[in-house]
């Protein structure tokens, strides 16, 4: 399964750098971007996407990326965390929402159930996910988000895909 997860982002991220070749835009990071760049992806985003998948096998697509959709939230609380913004009423009605709808999920009986540990599996996934996110943006102040997202898709594709192969 996770050679496929692998070949998918792989195939993804060359696509993306032959549009960007096409259009003379970068397709490597600049100078001193590149190697935290590769480290954070093909290990933060790799976790993501693995722990993701682990989350699938142990409940419905729909619990598990209900679930991974908390990150907005993680990445919140983190700004918060690091001194970057206040906690504002929004900030805590969306983590008011964010806790009851995974309380429903983990609860939730039928086809939109999923088991502890797939809760568990999404919940880090959700986790790397925010810190890749968080991340990112505090190295990378020349190379754009397309091209980030090449070197992620390729660094993704190569850790996950490893995993799959071993």
């Amino acid at each position: 399964m996770y050679a496929a997860v692998g070949a998918r982002f792989l195939v993804a991220g060359l696509f993306v750098a032959v549009v960007l070749r096409l259009m003379q835009r970068p397709v490597i990071p600049a100078v001193g971007e590149r190697i935290p760049l590769a480290l954070v992806a093909g290990l933060l985003y790799a976790v993501e996407a693995i722990c993701f998948y682990q989350a699938l096998r142990a409940g419905s697509a729909v619990s598990a990326t209900g679930v991974l959709l908390c990150a907005p939230t993680v990445m919140a609380l983190a700004e918060y965390r690091s001194a970057r913004t206040e906690l504002t009423p929004a900030i805590w009605i969306g983590c008011g929402l964010t806790a009851s709808g995974l309380i429903a999920l983990a609860v939730a009986g039928g086809s939109g159930a999923i088991e502890p540990a797939g809760l568990a599996w999404a919940l880090v996934a959700a986790i790397a996910f925010a810190a890749y996110s968080f991340a990112v943006p505090r190295f990378m102040d020349r190379t754009s988000a397309v091209t980030a997202s090449v070197w992620s898709s390729l660094w993704v594709g190569m850790t996950v895909g490893g995993v799959g192969v071993i």
